[in-house]
């Protein structure tokens, strides 16, 4: 009886210990695709979530091309602002 016993607590500890292996290792499509969830974004100031996604990747790389998008945009809405006013 005890021997039975002691087997079933061994195979036991064997079957959590390949299910703490299987899960512990693994991460979830958002991590591994590097997208933040919302609880995440939503802790963040404005200003912070500003420099975020200028660390971004952008379809311009260089400087100058970066610079030319942000000109553009800007100019933009002042045209828009006048329209407004």
């Amino acid at each position: 009886m005890a021997s039975e016993r002691r087997k079933a607590m061994k195979q036991l500890e064997r079957e959590q210990a390949k299910r703490d292996k299987k899960y512990n290792g693994q991460k979830t499509t958002n991590e591994i695709l590097g997208i933040k969830s919302i609880a995440q974004s939503n802790k963040k100031n404005m200003m912070e979530n500003f420099g975020y996604n200028l660390n971004q990747a952008w379809y311009f790389e260089k400087w100058h091309e970066k610079l030319i998008l942000v000109g553009l945009c800007v100019l933009g809405m002042w045209k828009i602002f006048g329209w407004i006013i």
